[in-house]
């Protein structure tokens, strides 16, 4: 025996209901580009730094100096963009990082060294999309990084946390509807400059 007509109609309504739903977020994806959740990882290469002030016993001068080190180093992040109008975004992000630098400097022959262990990150950032393929950002926040001391050189102000402001920009080109590359400059006052590749993947 047949269905009837209108079960059929159901049918018909439920199952194009359920392909709308799961073609959605693809279509959204393509026609709003740079829009919506993604995460991913990043690579690159991180410098970590400190300044040391030493004052002359005999003469009572003061000299300071930065003593810094880049390594490669990387992490993942996760964010969302909000399109605002055609060609504005804005959004939020939060990474975490690993690796990069071990600056090392002698104190009177006494070694004062930092190894980073891990850090983060938390900004928001806008940009400007051109073409639809690619968006130019800036982005701005808190971070900090957590660093293994050795301090045989019994250095005063060494410390294991290092937090401030964070500062950066770049630039990201679509791939495809889901896949970007990412290019970016990020630095973290006082304390860190990375310069980073990544591959946003969007959700």
């Amino acid at each position: 025996m047949g269905l009837s007509s209108p079960f059929r109609r159901a049918c018909a309504a439920v199952s194009a209901a359920a392909a709308s739903l799961i073609l959605a977020p693809a279509a959204h994806a393509q026609d709003v580009p740079f829009d919506g959740a993604y995460a991913g990882p990043l690579v690159g290469v991180l410098e970590h730094h400190f300044y040391i002030e030493q004052t002359d016993a005999q003469t009572g001068a003061t000299d300071g100096a930065y003593t810094r080190d880049w390594d490669i180093g990387g992490g993942a992040m996760a964010g969302y963009d909000i399109a605002v109008g055609d060609r504005v975004r804005i959004g939020a992000e939060v990474s975490l990082l690993k690796g990069g630098g071990s600056p090392e400097t002698f104190v009177g022959g006494a070694r004062y060294q930092q190894n980073e262990r891990f850090g983060y990150r938390a900004t928001g950032r806008i940009g400007v999309v051109a073409a639809d393929r690619a968006l130019f950002f800036i982005k701005g926040g808190y971070g900090g990084d957590r660093y293994a001391i050795d301090n045989a050189a019994g250095v005063e102000d060494a410390r294991e946390w290092r937090t401030s402001f964070v500062v950066g920009a770049g630039a990201q080109v679509r791939l495809d509807e889901r896949i970007d590359l990412r290019f970016e400059y990020e630095h973290l006052d006082s304390s860190a400059h990375a310069f980073f590749v990544g591959l946003p993947i969007r959700f």
